[in-house]
Order: C-alpha cells, then sequence, then structure tokens
C-alpha cells in the first residue's frame, strides 16, 4: 500500500491521538485502584498500544519501520 506524505501523517496522528487518552484516562484513574489491579491493566493497555502501533509502522513501511526496529532494541 502506498501512502502520500499528508497521508502517512495522518495515520500517524490518528494513531497518536488514539493512544494517547488512553493512557491519559489510566493516569486519571489509577491513583484510585489496588496496586495489583494497577499493573494488571497497565500492561493490557501497554500490549493493546504495542499491537496498534506495531501494525500501523508495519502498514507505512519505510522509515517506520526502521524506526520502531530502533526502539525495540532499546
Amino acid at each position: 500500500m502506498e501512502y502520500t506524505v499528508v497521508g502517512r501523517a495522518r495515520k500517524v496522528n490518528r494513531l497518536f491521538f488514539s493512544v494517547l487518552p488512553r493512557f491519559l484516562w489510566f493516569k486519571l484513574y489509577s491513583p484510585f485502584l489496588h496496586q495489583k489491579l494497577k499493573e494488571k491493566r497497565l500492561l493490557k493497555l501497554h500490549q493493546k498500544s504495542a499491537v496498534e502501533i506495531a501494525e500501523v509502522f508495519m502498514q507505512l513501511e519505510g522509515l517506520f519501520i526502521k524506526f520502531s526496529q530502533q526502539v525495540s532494541t532499546m
């Protein structure tokens, strides 16, 4: 699938603004959770977000694949 620069930017922005609110919401309500439940939900949130980010980066190819390869080694 081929994307224009504008199309790639839109896709990344959509991803960013779908993942960020979930983490902000978690940050807001997590102080009210028991520690074990907080850890469990944060792990689930990380896993879900990682899958979404990986899927979008794989679709966009090119620079995003190189970037995700670098991040995965950190």
